[in-house]
């Protein structure tokens, strides 16, 4: 069985992967949201969120991750981006 602190620095470097695969996500939403506001469309969209889910959750399911909690996690990306389209910048 690994040490504690070996199991630790593996969840460190896990870690920080998601929030890099997070602020490279967000950089896309910013310019996405770009797009909305140029175009005059709703920051908003459920109907793209829902696919989202839609295509995500089987694999969430799969991988050993509870609907619930792929799905909370999921509608958490979704706020951060609607705020990110609203103002046009992550910070």
């Amino acid at each position: 069985q690994k040490p504690l602190r070996t199991l630790r620095d593996t969840i460190d470097l896990i870690d920080r992967n998601i929030l890099l695969l997070l602020a490279e996500r967000q950089g896309i939403v910013e310019s996405i949201g770009t797009t909305k506001r140029r175009t005059r469309k709703k920051i908003a969209d459920p109907r793209r969120e829902r696919q989202i889910l839609k295509k995500q959750l089987p694999l969430a399911r799969d991988l050993g991750v509870k609907e619930a909690d792929a799905t909370a996690l999921f509608k958490t990306i979704f706020a951060m981006a609607r705020r990110v389209q609203r103002r046009g910048k992550r910070t």
